[in-house]
């Protein structure tokens, strides 16, 4: 809040994630640091909004630094995944309502809508990615971002329905593979990760793929060993599909 008072912010939007692979597990504790932020927030005559956000699954479909980046993109040309399109959707929503660029949030979620119909979040993106001294060609071409050489499929043990993730170790079994730093001095890998091709509550057939693991030619036994908890740990499947969670859980404002 202190950096974003600092840059003269008028208002702020905040996404706090609750669940296996959040900082907050508890959605307890996730309404109360809300309802905190709000008031904080609201002494500095600030206006703001807190989205407590769903993160017992991957966001997506994507794990990884290149493959989350060509998900992202994906979402600007309207082709992303239903979950992290609507949560982008509704946290950019938020920040047009917030910046009194929109006088309601309903006209403020229009605007958004067609800022990807249009186009224009997109090239907007690539007007950040040159702003920067980037190269935007990624953007038509994917083939120009580092991607793992190798893949195998991680398939269902049994049929049923996918329960739930642990997302806890979805993080831990990718920063395995080189994806995240154990120790600051760590190279990340860009290209290793994994994409989910199941979520929770969708049916599965025995030994139908679940995800496949982008990974290097030398990580054969660190990937047999994801394989293996992704089978029998990380993901559970049950017999009856559970109920659907929503992405956004609750919204608090000022």
């Amino acid at each position: 809040l202190g950096k974003k008072r600092a840059a003269g912010d008028k208002g702020i939007a905040m996404d706090i994630k609750v669940g296996s692979g959040a900082f907050m597990e508890n959605k307890t504790q996730a309404k109360k640091l809300a309802r905190s932020i709000i008031k904080t927030a609201k002494r500095f005559h600030k206006s703001a909004v807190t989205l407590i956000t769903n993160m017992d699954q991957p966001l997506g479909n994507a794990v990884g630094h290149s493959l989350e980046i060509i998900e992202s993109v994906e979402v600007l040309k309207g082709k992303g995944p239903k979950d992290l399109t609507e949560l982008s959707l509704n946290l950019a929503a938020h920040m047009i309502h917030v910046a009194g660029i929109e006088k309601t949030f309903a006209g403020a979620l229009k605007k958004a809508k067609k800022s990807i119909k249009d186009g224009s979040a997109l090239k907007t993106f690539k007007k950040l990615i040159t702003n920067q001294g980037g190269q935007d060609d990624f953007i038509n071409a994917y083939n120009l971002l580092e991607l793992a050489e190798c893949q195998t499929s991680v398939k269902a043990p049994k049929a049923g329905y996918i329960k739930s993730f642990i997302n806890k170790d979805i993080g831990f079994s990718c920063t395995e593979l080189g994806g995240g730093r154990k120790i600051k001095s760590d190279k990340i890998d860009f290209g290793v990760g994994f994409y989910f091709h199941k979520k929770v509550s969708d049916k599965v057939k025995l030994d139908e793929e679940i995800l496949t693991i982008y990974h290097r030619k030398d990580q054969l036994e660190i990937v047999a060993d994801i394989v293996n908890r992704f089978q029998n740990k990380i993901i559970k499947i049950t017999k009856t599909a559970p109920e659907k969670r929503s992405i956004i859980l609750d919204v608090f404002s000022n």
